[in-house]
């Protein structure tokens, strides 16, 4: 079975009516998981990009703002 280094499209709770999911949990599950490389793709607005650069340096993630 082949490993999934990163995710290209998730969407958190700043993402309004999208997500519930938190930046802390999303990067602790991908985290968990293996992943290397991280995106944040939430709808209409940058909030929480800043908290999520630095939780993905923070646990040896790649992030792609």
């Amino acid at each position: 079975m082949n490993k999934i280094e990163g995710a290209i499209h998730v969407h958190t709770e700043q993402s309004l009516n999208d997500s519930s999911m938190t930046i802390s949990q999303y990067v602790q599950k991908a985290k968990e998981l293996g992943m290397k490389v991280l995106t944040l793709t939430n709808h209409g607005n940058v909030l929480g990009m800043d908290t999520f650069i630095s939780e993905c340096e923070a646990n040896d993630i790649q992030p792609m703002p």
